[in-house]
């Protein structure tokens, strides 16, 4: 718990100089029209989204290992020092008016020993042994494999949230597990974006608290027993939750940062989930509502921030699997002789649709099933939350639509609804390809919750939205207390993998490890679950020279 405290600061003060590096070079590019006050939490995700670009390019060629380190914490002085003058902006304070800042730090403080003690407790989330761990350690161990994808599918799936996990687990100083902590440190970053900007909001826009507290709120519960586990899906969820709050709060008489950061943001998730790639609608929508002609210097920021970050990752996909859109897509443009079979990648795509729609052991029986077929399996297999929101989202889903067509007829509230429209049909989208609530929660939350602003904005009184904010200081003792008497609580260390339970395969003179069944492969090295593949070759006498399947 403690161990991944100090880790926390150290996050903190990279993510921040980049996040700095970032909003600088919009401003010396004259992209910046106003200095206008950044939540220092906006600057840290932007600083995470900098980084996660930079690791990706760098571990072409290097292991995310110590080399990487000075190199990026030299990067970070230089930062500092090339724009201490600036530092001041970035910290001034967000005051809180009505005398709430003493309220903040107090759930914050909560809140904050609730997420650490999360992180020490042992890993619940079942694809972190099954492939979120090797991963990790792959990034970590070995700059990146061509024809990984062949080992085993997953370790594929070229997520730069792992890229930023590897860079802050630091394996080579420790023997413990420190993969969490930057997952659990987006989680405390977004408690504290969330106290604070409704805190901030009360008195003025009391509804708009609404958001900002039920967003918190719901995120603890879907997540919170998955902080210690190093899944994407949590940063996905609360980076999106960024998203729509900025959007929330920003001012569209002129362009700014937010809209900038909207558009940065956007293909930085892309590159951690591709579950993401729905929040493209977002993006749309927002450049429809702001009414204007968007000068051609803005249009090639955007285009060139979007084009920065992808490019990297569609060259790291071609690596590992020798496809540009892998596992969307078969697309073999270069023909290299690791590239992944296209009909395994077909299965493989196919088979994320069905047990997202259909999460049982037979689940192949429901590809290609009718809607009213899969429904009644998926619903039965969802958990009691996700169950009770859903009922919440379905029973004020008809009142808020037929709000939505009203406010477009009488032309009101053009920037709520909008919004509001973007998280709806991201939210079709994921329900009709992949319907996984994990895979979904950073559209559905919004949904729900600017659906009740458009409702009831107008009525909800400070005193509701502050005691909102008090019931998050109380769910936070709560869970403490719930905490502490886990037997598994750690002060110091977090907890352990466990160790997993293979058969060994010989490639030359390379042991490959093989999880038989539904087991787990957890950190070892190199490993594939769930059983061996008998066309698997080396292209060389070691494994970061990479994988490929023989040709018949």
């Amino acid at each position: 718990m403690l161990a991944t405290l100090l880790i926390w600061f150290y996050i903190a003060f990279i993510t921040f100089t980049y996040g700095v590096l970032w909003f600088r070079l919009l401003a010396k590019a004259g992209y910046l029209t106003r200095e206008a006050q950044v939540p220092i939490e906006v600057v840290l995700v932007a600083g995470s989204g900098v980084l996660s670009v930079i690791l990706g390019i760098l571990h072409l060629c290097l292991p995310v290992a110590i080399t990487l380190h000075v190199f990026i914490l030299a990067g970070s002085f230089v930062i500092l020092w090339f724009w201490k003058n600036s530092l001041r902006w970035f910290w001034q304070p967000l005051k809180i008016s009505g005398g709430y800042n003493k309220l903040y730090s107090g759930i914050l403080f909560l809140l904050a020993i609730l997420v650490l003690m999360h992180a020490a407790q042992p890993v619940i989330n079942p694809d972190t042994g099954l492939y979120h761990a090797q991963t990790i350690q792959w990034f970590s161990k070995y700059r990146i494999v061509p024809g990984l994808g062949n080992l085993y599918g997953p370790l594929a799936l070229n997520s730069h949230a792992h890229l930023l996990m590897s860079f802050f687990n630091f394996w080579f100083f420790s023997a413990k597990v420190f993969n969490q902590t930057w997952v659990s440190f987006i989680f405390l970053l977004y408690c504290s974006y969330a106290l604070r900007q409704g805190f901030i909001f009360l008195k003025s826009k009391p509804g708009y608290a609404v958001y900002y507290f039920g967003s918190l709120f719901w995120g603890l519960v879907f997540f919170r027993d998955w902080i210690s586990s190093p899944t994407p899906d949590t940063a996905v969820m609360f980076f999106f939750f960024f998203l729509f709050g900025v959007l929330l709060s920003f001012n569209n008489k002129e362009l700014g940062w937010e809209v900038a950061f909207l558009f940065f943001l956007l293909p930085v998730l892309l590159t951690f989930k591709l579950s993401a790639v729905y929040g493209g609608i977002i993006g749309v929508v927002w450049l429809i509502i702001l009414k204007k002609t968007v000068p051609v210097e803005w249009v090639k920021l955007l285009i060139g921030q979007g084009l920065l970050v992808l490019i990297p990752y569609c060259l790291r996909n071609v690596i590992l699997t020798g496809h540009l859109f892998y596992p969307v897509m078969g697309l073999d443009l270069f023909h290299l002789d690791w590239a992944v079979p296209e009909n395994w990648i077909n299965s493989y795509q196919e088979g994320i649709s069905a047990y997202s729609r259909a999460p049982v052991a037979n689940w192949s029986f429901y590809q290609n099933k009718s809607f009213m077929q899969w429904v009644p399996v998926w619903w039965e297999q969802q958990n009691r939350p996700d169950k009770l929101f859903s009922i919440i989202l379905m029973l004020l889903l008809p009142v808020m639509i037929w709000q939505f067509f009203k406010n477009y007829k009488q032309k009101r509230n053009h920037e709520l609804t909008a919004l509001w429209l973007s998280a709806f049909l991201a939210s079709l989208a994921w329900f009709y390809t992949a319907p996984a609530f994990r895979f979904g929660y950073g559209y559905l939350v919004p949904t729900l919750l600017l659906g009740i602003l458009l409702l009831v904005r107008n009525k909800i009184t400070y005193q509701v939205s502050l005691c909102m904010g008090l019931l998050m200081g109380l769910y936070g003792i709560n869970g403490i207390y719930k905490q502490i008497a886990r037997q598994n609580f750690s002060v110091f260390w977090p907890a352990d993998y466990p160790i997993p339970v293979t058969e060994v395969k010989q490639i030359n003179n390379t042991a490959i490890h093989v999880a038989p069944g539904i087991g787990r492969c957890w950190s070892l090295l190199p490993c594939t679950v769930p059983e061996w593949e008998p066309n698997l070759e080396m292209r060389g006498p070691t494994v970061e020279e990479g994988f490929r399947r023989k040709i018949d």
